[in-house]
């Protein structure tokens, strides 16, 4: 019985590299986009206290060039938000492209093991064939031998 060989399994074992470097490179984006997340609620909760804070002061009687300061703090706050949230969808944006590329190599390498899976029954088929014959001749010959 020979051994069973897939002329493709190189291209299989460089899909199968291929798939583990893209799903990194998808765990890469995903923990950004938590780091980023984690950045716009520290600075949504600071907007929030410092917004808090300025009507303290302002209900305790704050000194005008010390509001203004404020307000063009919060207003930097703010600033830094949207430029956030707008780092926040790019990074949306890539994480559904990589999904597309890992969805397109897992597609790409599920057919080749779809086909070295063919491939592997026929030769299971035609081993077991060989050996039916093997076995029906090794039985006429015997049978041969003893008439």
């Amino acid at each position: 019985m020979k051994k069973f060989s897939f002329s493709l399994e190189k291209v299989l074992e460089y899909s199968s590299h291929l798939l583990k470097k893209e799903k990194e490179t998808l765990q890469k984006l995903k923990a950004e986009l938590l780091a980023l997340n984690s950045q716009e609620t520290f600075l949504l909760k600071k907007l929030e206290h410092q917004k808090n804070e300025y009507i303290r002061l302002c209900e305790d009687g704050i000194a005008l060039p010390l509001a203004g300061s404020r307000l063009k703090y919060i207003g930097a706050l703010r600033d830094e938000i949207k430029e956030l949230k707008a780092k926040i969808e790019a990074k949306k944006k890539q994480i559904e492209t990589q999904t597309g590329v890992v969805i397109e190599v897992t597609k790409e390498k599920t057919k080749v093991e779809k086909l070295k899976e063919a491939k592997y029954k026929l030769y299971i088929t035609n081993e077991q064939k060989e050996e039916e014959k093997f076995i029906e001749e090794f039985v006429s010959h015997k049978s041969a031998l003893t008439a």
